[in-house]
């Protein structure tokens, strides 16, 4: 299942109104409402912005670029395993509709950050650890019956005015996305000290405590 928040009500809508019935009716949240895509303020879209920049303004960062024909291909490429993992960041041109495109097999374990360009999974694809997708003009798509599995968490930030045309999420294929502590533990030390001290400010935080000492009546 997916829980999908988003920082605006024009944003739902726009991914409600790009999904089927049986897409919505697997993202189920609290209570069993369908679909669970709800307006959140925990991370504002300003702070994914912020993290993606400073991540790959990181020196671990590899960078790649969208060609000028605005159409990166990768096929059958790993990037990182579990026990090496890597920061790759792809740049597109803002408002440019560029795309990335990821077929034959794809696998990888770190941090893949794409901006300003839309995602496009048509092949096997597995990642581990974290993937975010920002910018103007971005979007998530899955496409084809090729596994598509992810482990750790997806973030897509839509920083522009999205057209009614647009897909921000668009899975016309099989795609699994599982949340895993022990895949984002992994990218750790991908994250500069800086970067993350930057993103401390906007982190939600729950803290508890425990009485240690024994207590009587």
């Amino acid at each position: 299942m997916i829980r999908i928040t988003v920082s605006e009500d024009t944003l739902r809508n726009a991914l409600v109104a790009g999904l089927d019935a049986s897409q919505q009716s697997n993202i189920v949240g609290a209570g069993g409402a369908t679909p669970a895509i709800t307006v959140s303020s925990h991370i504002s879209g300003s702070a994914v912005t912020q993290f993606a920049n400073d991540l790959c303004s990181s020196a671990q960062a590899i960078p790649m670029a969208v060609p000028s024909d605005g159409i990166l291909a990768v096929e059958s490429q790993e990037w990182g395993t579990q026990s090496l993992p890597q920061l790759r960041c792809i740049e597109g041109i803002p408002g440019a509709g560029d795309t990335v495109r990821l077929g034959g097999n794809v696998s990888g374990a770190g941090v893949l950050v794409v901006k300003n360009a839309e995602l496009i999974a048509s092949g096997l694809f597995r990642w581990e650890g974290l993937i975010i997708v920002t910018g103007s003009n971005v979007g998530f798509t899955i496409l084809g019956p090729e596994t598509k599995d992810i482990y750790g968490s997806l973030m897509v930030n839509e920083t522009g005015t999205p057209g009614s045309e647009t897909a921000i999420l668009d899975i016309r294929g099989s795609m699994r996305l599982f949340f895993s502590r022990i895949a984002l533990g992994r990218i750790t030390a991908l994250i500069p000290t800086s970067t993350m001290n930057n993103a401390y400010g906007f982190l939600p935080s729950h803290v508890t405590q425990d009485y240690w000492r024994a207590m009587t009546p």
